[in-house]
């Protein structure tokens, strides 16, 4: 089957999404710089943190608390991309804990998160429904929206600011106010399109959150960060994920996202994510 025309494009690259959309506009309005559009710049970050149809990543993750616990895991995750919504499953390992914990986010772009999270001692899937971007992501502090599960669409109509500073030219962008932030600001490479770095201010226009993303290598072709950090200015509390192997354009099988599959999967014993390589069999 003939792949849609968004699945196409984003496989080009997000500066190729970005200059599409750039030339965009209607014959019939009166030329704006389509570059000054913050709204599109906000799509082309969006595009670059969802690099290719399908993503099979293995991440290493440690939390730091508000009274200094740390802990560290695993999580293991495979993504796909669909005309109009993001899957993905998440399975998270913990040593000393012999039970895994497995989550499914369904992502639709325009509406509200869905995710099916694993009950231990029910053994079964329970649906939690009508959650926002702005949820924690499988036990670190990160939220969904800043991991690229969302669309970012509460960032829109926001500004937009070039920067040049100490030789280092880099897009400022500015968000409406929305949920309990007053301001989310990100520093954007205009070369990738991917945020280096964001922060986040209350009502109150008090710093309260940061998000470094660095360590950009290419995976498949695509430039991703593999690192990403989270700090509290609040609280203190840390979190950190760095990818230990990625695969873009994995070969995953619908019954890899199945809830039916996953619970036998888990009954059974067997590994709920199983990450697949290129030259893995489809």
């Amino acid at each position: 089957m003939e792949a849609s025309l968004p699945l196409r494009l984003s496989a080009l690259g997000p500066l190729a999404v970005l200059c599409l959309s750039l030339l965009g506009a209607s014959p019939g309005r009166a030329q704006e710089d389509p570059e000054a559009n913050p709204d599109r710049w906000v799509q082309g970050m969006v595009s670059a943190l969802r690099p290719g149809e399908t993503m099979s990543v293995r991440l290493a993750a440690w939390t730091k608390d508000e009274t200094g616990s740390e802990r560290r895991f695993t999580l293991e995750m495979i993504r796909r991309q669909q005309p109009g919504r993001l899957v993905a499953v998440v399975e998270m390992r913990e040593e000393k804990t012999p039970d895994p914990i497995v989550i499914k986010i369904d992502s639709p772009d325009g509406g509200d998160l869905a995710m099916w999270t694993w009950d231990v001692r029910f053994q079964r899937f329970v649906r939690l429904v009508g959650l926002e971007g702005t949820e924690v992501f499988a036990g670190t502090h990160f939220r969904f929206e800043d991991l690229g599960f969302t669309d970012l669409r509460a960032r829109k109509g926001g500004t937009l600011e070039r920067v040049e500073k100490n030789g280092q030219s880099y897009v400022k962008l500015t968000s409406p106010p929305y949920y309990y932030y007053g301001r989310v600001v990100t520093r954007m490479d205009p070369a990738t399109l991917l945020p280096t770095k964001v922060v986040i201010y209350d009502n109150t226009d008090a710093r309260i959150r940061e998000l470094v993303y660095d360590r950009v290598e290419s995976a498949g072709g695509r430039p991703y960060p593999h690192r990403m950090r989270f700090r509290d200015a609040i609280t203190r509390a840390q979190s950190r994920l760095d990818v230990e192997s990625l695969t873009l354009g994995a070969p995953l099988r619908g019954e890899d996202f199945d809830l039916e599959e996953l619970e036998r999967r888990i009954q059974a014993g067997e590994d709920p994510v199983q990450l697949r390589g290129q030259g893995d069999g489809a």
